[in-house]
């Protein structure tokens, strides 16, 4: 299963600058510091930060300390900005991104006057990497484009490599892919210049996991060749495995699992001779994944078991969820829904908790699924209506997104192709810039513009789209009224047809028992009182009948012109879904007459058995 595709390919964005060092080792710099004088001594604790940092952050840390409490005490600013770049740097590794803005900050303060190209760039790079990872992309670029134009100028080579690298991290964090992949291929032109291998290794990674994410596997494959080649010759074991992976998964991908199987085998030899533990949880999980392509299920299931107890030793919280959740559809595709579940439900906790909304949609239809296959209705149910609920949820939260991503990518696009321009014209046409600027902010502010009104019109459309349907509601609760009404007004004729027959039958009783002179008196009444059988009546109703079902009368008629008008009558009486009694009392007619008529409406409707007379006049 395929899941969290993401977690297994490792996304590498981070980028591992070669700034120059000097060639003595630790030791022999502590030890040459022990004897320094102050001045010398606060700069060669700033290197020996410098060559910690990404191995030992700590220790950095406090050679980092050291170094500032000299360079205050000799009020030396050099020794300042050096010290503060290694703070926002450290504090960088440490994921403290505000506090290694401030030091940033604080050194480009400090390095004001002293005319260091190297340690302002390095600031610079720092910045933007910190402004990336708070998500200010836009500072981002800007604070890039200052550090490309002090790099082009002074035509530091090392510098425009590791500021062409770091945008494209920006590009691809915002997922602006090509964008990202073509300014990776100009960090490599300068890293080869500069005969840097390792970050030259880590570009061709980079772009190699664009590949995979893109789905262009065979391109990422003669990335990730060259990539291992490097780190291969360099020995830089945690590179070459993240190399490894990347081409597993392509292999697995391009139907090639025996080459994966192969290659992640070699991978997890790897991590235990260098017991790489966390590396080694990874690579079991993905060969669990590939083994699971293969329909190797039994296998499959070890590999999972020892990631997830790697995971477990190792307090990997993401690890021991991406376990649980690929077991879980292993067991779902091999129709063991009860173990399915089991870890379906573990891992629905730690998904939540991770705010990894697709993933949980993913569960939820797992699940779903089992308890159907089980015979579990009500459980399928609870979750089908969760699934239902946070992906329409979901479908609201992207739309937003979307307006927000579009805005967002014609801003940067935008800022990009000035950059562009400015860097390519910066020698020659430094007079024309404030005029780009302009240019610049008046097509900004078109888009915006643009983008307010078309959030007025979408706001207006929706305005509209809400009245329309009051106003369809209000005509649906008078049309329900109406047919309230109408009913009403059926029924009282009927009422009024039956009091009146009663009362015949009663002056007819009353007849045999008076005078001849008054029970020709009593007969002349009944005979008034026959003849009042209220027709003005009956044509108010077939009137306010036509106004609330308009034409009902004249399709009816041109459906079915060999109805007589007694049984379009009858119909009409259907049509507000009246009984055979009440019918029958309201056109005088027994109820055998009307149920005739009914059988004799259905002939001639040509209705079968299974048709419902009432339902076959509703859809007039």
């Amino acid at each position: 299963m395929k899941i969290l595709i993401g977690l297994t390919v490792y996304m590498i964005l981070t980028l591992q600058f070669g700034f120059s060092q000097t060639s003595g080792t630790i030791d022999s710099l502590e030890l040459l510091a022990s004897s320094e004088a102050p001045a010398n001594q606060m700069k060669t604790y700033n290197k020996i930060a410098d060559l910690l940092l990404s191995t030992n952050t700590e220790k950095s840390y406090e050679y980092t300390k050291k170094s500032l409490n000299i360079a205050l005490e000799l009020n030396d600013k050099k020794g300042q900005e050096d010290a503060y770049i290694n703070l926002g740097w450290y504090y960088m590794q440490v994921a403290k991104f505000d506090s290694a803005k401030y030091f940033l900050l604080k050194a480009l303060e400090t390095g004001k006057g002293n005319n260091d190209t190297r340690s302002r760039l390095n600031a610079l790079t720092g910045l933007s990497n910190t402004l990336s990872e708070l998500m200010n992309y836009d500072s981002a670029i800007i604070v890039l484009n200052d550090a490309l134009e002090i790099a082009q100028e002074k035509n530091e080579v090392s510098h425009l490599a590791n500021i062409y690298a770091v945008l494209g991290n920006v590009y691809s964090t915002v997922g602006q892919s090509d964008t990202a992949v073509a300014l990776y291929f100009k960090a490599m032109k300068f890293y080869r210049e500069d005969g840097n291998q390792s970050d030259l290794a880590v570009m061709l990674n980079n772009i190699a996991t664009i590949f995979v994410k893109s789905g262009k596997y065979t391109d990422a494959l003669n990335m990730l060749d060259q990539s291992i080649e490097i780190n291969s010759a360099s020995n830089n074991v945690n590179a070459l495995m993240m190399n490894i992976s990347n081409a597993a998964i392509c292999y697995r991908e391009t139907g090639a699992p025996d080459k994966a199987k192969i290659a992640l085998l070699k991978n997890i030899a790897l991590a235990k001779e260098n017991k790489l533990n966390s590396l080694l949880a990874i690579n079991y999980n993905t060969m669990g994944s590939t083994l699971i392509n293969m329909e190797e299920f039994e296998l499959a299931r070890k590999y999972f078991d020892s990631s997830l107890m790697v995971s477990k030793v190792e307090g990997i919280g993401y690890g021991i969820m991406v376990n649980h959740i690929d077991m879980g559809f292993m067991f779902q595709q091999t129709g063991q829904a009860d173990s399915a579940l089991l870890y379906f439900q573990k891992s629905l906790f730690h998904v939540r908790q991770y705010g990894l909304k697709n993933e949980e949609l993913k569960i939820l239809t797992g699940m779903y699924k089992c308890f159907k296959s089980l015979g579990s209705f009500d459980s399928a149910l609870y979750y089908h209506e969760a699934f239902k609920t946070l992906s329409d949820t979901l479908r609201k939260i992207d739309v937003n997104q979307k307006l927000t991503e579009l805005e967002g990518k014609y801003r940067q696009e935008k800022n990009l192709k000035t950059i562009a321009e400015l860097n390519e014209n910066i020698f020659r046409q430094r007079a024309d810039h404030r005029l780009m600027l302009v240019l610049v902010i008046i097509a900004f502010s078109a888009i915006v513009f643009y983008f307010v009104y078309k959030r007025y019109k979408n706001r207006n459309r929706l305005l509209q789209a809400r009245v329309l349907e009051k106003e369809k509601e209000k005509l649906e609760t008078e049309f329900q009224a109406q047919q309230k009404e109408l009913a009403v007004k059926a029924m009282h004729m009927a009422r009024l047809n039956e009091l009146s027959f009663d009362v015949s039958q009663k002056l007819k009783e009353l007849s045999g028992m008076v005078s001849m002179e008054a029970r020709e008196k009593i007969n002349t009444l009944i005979g008034s009182m026959e003849l009042a059988t209220p027709n003005s009546a009956w044509k108010e109703f077939e009137t306010r009948f036509e106004n609330v079902h308009q034409d009902f009368y004249h399709v009816l008629r041109e459906l079915h012109p060999e109805l007589t008008p007694t049984e379009i009558k009858i119909c009409s009486l259907i049509r507000l879904s009246m009984t055979s009694k009440d019918i029958s009392i309201l056109t005088n007619r027994s109820i055998r007459t009307v149920e005739s008529t009914r059988s004799s409406i259905r002939k001639k409707l040509n209705l079968g058995s299974d048709t419902s007379l009432s339902g076959y006049l509703l859809s007039f």
